[in-house]
């Protein structure tokens, strides 16, 4: 499922020219406990699969530096809260990146990635995501 999902979104990508030049991707990273309690993280299997078929680099660009409260539960303010220095750079960079997510709901997830990554010298960052609620 992950292997079609990432080549229709790597089909619009192309096609559309969607994002123009882009100079990395990178995903919404995840604590490791949620990762050992997951098994896995949707959003960097996709953006793994996309960056492999669109031939640009995959940048773990942030990590999450502490847990956060599931955001399915909150409020949208409580959403921004909950999220707030829970994440940090790890890597600096320029020019263009994209931001690959699983689900957008209020936007708080990709206001803070994005705002890490602008910060951290990129400028412009794009964000894609497979559903919105």
């Amino acid at each position: 499922m992950a292997r079609f999902l990432a080549s229709r979104l790597a089909q619009y990508v192309e096609c559309e020219n969607a994002f123009g030049e882009l100079d990395a991707i990178t995903f919404v990273p995840m604590s490791r406990a949620e990762l050992k309690k997951r098994g896995f993280n949707q959003s960097l299997l996709l953006a793994r699969l996309l960056a492999k078929l669109i031939c640009v680099p995959l940048r773990g660009s942030i990590e999450k530096v502490r847990p956060t409260e599931p955001q399915v539960t909150l409020s949208a303010k409580e959403r921004r809260r909950n999220l707030r220095g829970a994440f940090r750079l790890r890597r600096a960079g320029k020019g263009s990146i994209l931001i690959v997510d699983d689900i957008y709901t209020t936007g708080s997830t990709v206001d803070e990635r994005g705002r890490l990554l602008k910060d951290g010298g990129y400028g412009t960052v794009y964000v894609l995501t497979v559903a919105h609620s």
